[in-house]
């Protein structure tokens, strides 16, 4: 009984030891199914937070880069008021800034400000001249003595915190100076290092940075760093502190995610900018799986963007599938070994069990099974050989199967992966789902085929993941998508882009597309052809778009564009040259429009072309040379010119015209020929010629300018043409001058018959008398000397008429310029002066200290003897004449004055009026010879000289003649003595 007792209980417990072993077995593998499933769930969710964090991530990045964008966009368009207006003042500047609504359009500015570049000499006036602006605090702060000071003059809003900066001279603080410096040498946009403004309180003080832009002195070059640093005028600059700035740019979602912004290149606790939360993460070690680490080029300056998610992000994890999966696979696992336990032990316990449980057990697995079979997903799983262990009905179904049992137990390289897209075979060692068990790693593979049961194949993503048995590799699950949609898209958008650039290229256009909100640019090959770079050269992003652009083409071109993505206008189209790869400039047709948009409404994505129309440019500005060639000589014609069109109205007119009869260009265009010719008719003085109809007329007219009247006649000539543009030419003659000739002839004839015949028929009488009879010798004398006076008269007349005639003519070699001192010229005038038989000598005053003028010495001598001559010929025999010589001032330049003093007849002012005319001689009473020539030779040289001539006379006391000559430019002022 004891043997046989001990046997009984030794083989109860070998079944309770191989049921427990048994049971296990069962937990085991259950919970390695129930893991795997949970696994993968637990991926997919992750993957998905993942995806979702790279999209904040960027939309992140995006938001900073294209605020930046818009705010470099209003420095340009500040330094746009600068170019565009000479002088600036306070009053203009604050209207421009009030104009763009900066806290409505622009947030996060502290203001837009204008820096003026002060050279230390400079330093005290213009302290003084802000002073006399009504500011009698003003000072330059820091003190103390620097070569460039950079005074904050106008800063807008000029209210709160921002009065704190006018005066404040930024260059003298390093971080500030690096920036302007490297803004003002290179002609570009920058942004200065982390800085505290100088608009923070003693309270809470945030970190900050300023953005400049200079602006160069008006009408000067500013090429080369060396111009740019000689012609510098100041700088435009936006101050912003980051908390202001960032305050609205995350928007509501984003309250999930930690930003920080470190200036430079390393994440440092120096360079921080911005800390959204106040707990720094970057540099501190932990790196989390939702974080990231950017560089971001901002203005040419480096920014490290870190951005981390905060737990309420990370909580939004959706674990729900996962923990379903654990759960039921939990369940169903303890059952199982439960069930497994029952049944080895007892099957009384086990035949209870199943009655109480299989109800619930059979409700669970449905649960799981449902599970699998609801996800869109195609799933199946290999063990170590590769063959089928489960496939869910999206598998089965994409590999064109009936059921389950056509696939498991069965090897799926062979069956569903065993060659590539092109045929070629695929062999297990090259096979990457079969990585995953064999490395433990997760494969994922993006575009590789597999193969259905009919023998077609599809492009498929899928994902390869290792399935662990305690610590061991047991076999794999893998998830696949057909992808042939997303394929056939892509090629179809492909093809799209290629039949673009074909139809590009041909018409030779370069395309580019601009990402605005990250600021990057997309170019065609084309588009670098046509700008002679080769692929890539001409950049990447829209500041390398912007530094290729003529720098006098951008600011027009700036607010062109500003105007389109901002809606003001509805198309993109500009003109303006852009740097080619040999260094010239090609001018190019821009045009462009936006492809997409943001939710918001937002301008998120731009396309755009570039044609090269510099030989249309270059023919433009060829017409426009001739045209304004053609309007110079046009308006250098000293005859009137008026042009009729078909419709026989007035289409052009030279302004020699316009002067004739006192009109304005705008007056006479597009007004008929009847209208033409009534306005003339108006004006005309005599009436007994008839215009209309006649080809040539001689008419007189009155010309009234603004301060004048004066009368004129006229010649016309109609010329016919009867093209298909032009009807007839009206070609108008001043013959005004011509007239008063004929007339001055006329009166030439009477006063030189007059003139010539006393001397002559002295001379003939003379000789006739000495020819017929004999004189003693003293008779013969004086008949020989009136003889040779009279002579001399006659060649004094015909002198003169040859120097007005050679001076008018301006013909030969008529004056001698040359740099003379006319003290001694004057001096040596006066001691040789004699009048015959008159022994006065004029009475000299001169200064001997004149500058040195240029002067033809034997004009100016026959010009001050012809005065001295008319001075003492009209002067009684008591009476002095003066010789004033001194320094002056005509029209606000120096002049050498020579004034001419007699106490004589003097002249009325009718008389005084008419001096300078030819042939006019005051005094025809005969006791005093002349040709009437003098004062109009006179008048002739010294304007020859550029000078004038000035005479005051009255009736009865006496005539000064001044003549001014010029002083010419560079020779010393020197002072009148008085």
């Amino acid at each position: 009984m004891n043997n046989s007792s001990a046997t009984g209980t030794g083989k109860k417990n070998l079944r309770r030891i191989r049921s427990l072993i048994l049971s296990g077995l069962v937990l085991a593998v259950a919970l390695t199914v129930t893991h795997t499933l949970y696994d993968s769930a637990r991926q997919a969710a992750a993957q998905e937070l993942q995806a979702n964090f790279n999209f904040r991530e960027h939309e992140t990045i995006a938001r900073i880069q294209q605020r930046m964008t818009v705010y470099q966009q209003v420095l340009l368009a500040a330094r746009g008021l600068f170019i565009a207006s000479e002088n600036v003042d306070r009053n203009e500047f604050s209207t421009y800034i009030a104009s763009l609504d900066i806290d409505q359009n622009y947030p996060g500015i502290q203001g837009v400000g204008y820096a003026a570049a002060i050279p230390s000499a400079q330093k005290n006036r213009h302290i003084t001249g802000m002073r006399k602006q009504g500011f009698p605090a003003y000072s330059l702060y820091p003190d103390g003595e620097r070569e460039l000071y950079s005074a904050i003059v106008f800063i807008e809003p000029f209210s709160g915190r921002n009065l704190r900066a006018f005066g404040y001279d930024m260059y003298s603080e390093p971080v500030r100076r690096e920036a302007m410096v490297a803004a003002r040498d290179e002609n570009r946009l920058t942004i200065s290092g982390k800085v505290i403004l100088v608009q923070e309180t003693d309270g809470h003080k945030q970190a900050g940075f300023l953005m400049y832009l200079p602006v160069y002195k008006n009408q000067l070059p500013y090429t080369t760093p060396a111009e740019r640093l000689a012609n510098i005028a100041g700088w435009v600059y936006l101050p912003f502190r980051m908390g202001d700035l960032m305050a609205g740019l995350e928007g509501e979602r984003n309250l999930e995610m930690d930003l920080e912004i470190y200036d430079g290149n390393e994440p440092s606790a120096a360079a921080l900018l911005y800390d959204k939360d106040g707990i720094r993460v970057a540099g501190n070690g932990a790196v989390s799986r939702l974080q990231s680490t950017r560089q971001l080029m901002v203005a040419n300056r480096h920014w490290t963007i870190t951005i981390s998610a905060l737990p309420e992000f990370a909580a939004r994890m959706d674990q729900n599938k996962a923990g379903l999966i654990a759960k039921t696979g939990i369940t169903l696992s303890l059952l199982l070994t439960l069930l497994t336990f029952s049944l080895t032990n007892s099957r009384e316990r086990a035949i209870y069990i199943a009655g109480e449980k299989t109800g619930e057990l059979i409700k669970n697995a449905a649960d799981m099974r449902l599970l699998l079979e609801s996800t869109g997903e195609a799933i199946y799983g290999i063990d170590m050989q590769g063959n089928c262990t489960f496939a869910n009905a999206s598998c089965i179904k994409g590999l064109g199967y009936q059921s389950a049992d056509d696939l498991l137990g069965k090897n799926m390289q062979g069956l569903i992966h065993y060659k590539k897209a092109d045929g070629s075979p695929l062999s297990v060692e090259d096979c990457l789902i079969f990585l995953a068990f064999k490395s433990g790693q997760k494969v994922h593979i993006v575009d590789e085929a597999i193969w259905r049961a009919d023998g077609s194949c599809f492009p498929a993503e899928y994902w390869s993941y290792p399935q662990y048995l305690n610590g061991q590799v047991v076999g794999a699950v893998v998830t696949f998508i057909d992808i042939t949609a997303r394929k056939k898209a892509e090629n179809n958008i492909r093809e799209s882009e290629e039949r673009l650039n074909l139809a590009l290229q041909g018409v030779g256009d370069g395309v580019w597309d601009w990402n605005i909100q990250t600021g990057s640019m997309l170019f065609s090959k084309g588009f670098n052809e046509l700008h002679g770079f080769a692929e890539s050269e001409f950049g990447k992003t829209v500041d390398d778009w912007i530094s290729r652009i003529y720098p006098d083409d951008w600011p027009a071109l700036a607010n062109c564009l500003q105007a389109y993505l901002t809606g003001e206008t509805g198309s993109y189209r500009a003109r303006f040259r852009v740097l080619c790869k040999n260094n010239s400039y090609m001018w190019v047709l821009g045009r462009g429009m936006i492809v997409s948009r943001t939710a918001g409404g937002e301008p998120l994505r731009m396309v755009g072309t570039h044609t090269d129309i510099t030989e249309q440019i270059q023919a433009e500005q060829t017409i426009d040379e001739n045209k304004q060639d053609l309007d110079a000589v046009f308006a250098q014609i000293p005859d009137g010119i008026v042009v009729f069109d078909h419709q026989d109205k007035v289409s052009h007119v030279n302004d020699t015209f316009c002067n004739m009869i006192g009109l304005q260009n705008q007056q006479l265009l597009g007004i008929d020929e009847a209208a033409f010719n009534a306005m003339l008719l108006e004006r005309r003085v005599n009436d007994d010629d008839n215009l209309d109809n006649k080809r040539q007329a001689v008419f007189s007219i009155t010309s009234t300018t603004n301060t004048s009247s004066n009368l004129m006649t006229l010649q016309r000539t109609l010329i016919g043409l009867n093209q298909r543009r032009i009807s007839h030419i009206l070609y108008f003659r001043d013959i005004t001058n011509e007239s008063l000739v004929e007339r001055m002839k006329s009166e030439f004839v009477s006063t030189a018959a007059h003139e010539l015949r006393t001397p002559m028929s002295i001379i003939f009488g003379y000789s006739e008398l000495l020819q017929q009879q004999t004189f003693d010798e003293a008779a013969q004398k004086r008949m020989m000397t009136a003889i040779n006076e009279q002579s001399k008269s006659i060649i004094n007349i015909l002198n003169e008429l040859l120097d007005i005639a050679r001076i008018e003519a301006r013909a030969g070699k008529v004056f001698n310029l040359e740099l003379i001192r006319p003290a001694p010229l004057i001096q040596e005038l006066v001691d040789s002066f004699m009048m015959a038989g008159d022994e006065r000598r004029p009475h000299l005053h001169l200064n001997s200290a004149l500058p040195e003028l240029m002067l033809d010495s034997e004009k100016i001598k026959q010009v001050l003897k012809n005065c001295l001559s008319n001075a003492f010929k009209f002067s009684p025999a008591d009476q002095d004449v003066n010789l004033y010589v001194d320094m002056a001032e005509t029209e606000g330049k120096p002049a050498v004055a020579i004034a001419i003093e007699d106490h004589g007849i003097g002249m009325t002012p009718e008389q005084l009026d008419r001096v300078f005319e030819k042939f006019y001689r005051a005094n025809t009473s005969g006791k005093s010879p002349g040709t009437g020539l003098g004062m109009a030779l006179v008048k002739e040289i010294i304007e020859h000289h550029n000078g004038s001539v000035q005479i005051n006379s009255e009736y009865g006391k006496g005539t000064t003649v001044t003549l001014y000559l010029p002083v010419p430019e560079g020779a010393p002022a020197l002072s009148a003595t008085g």
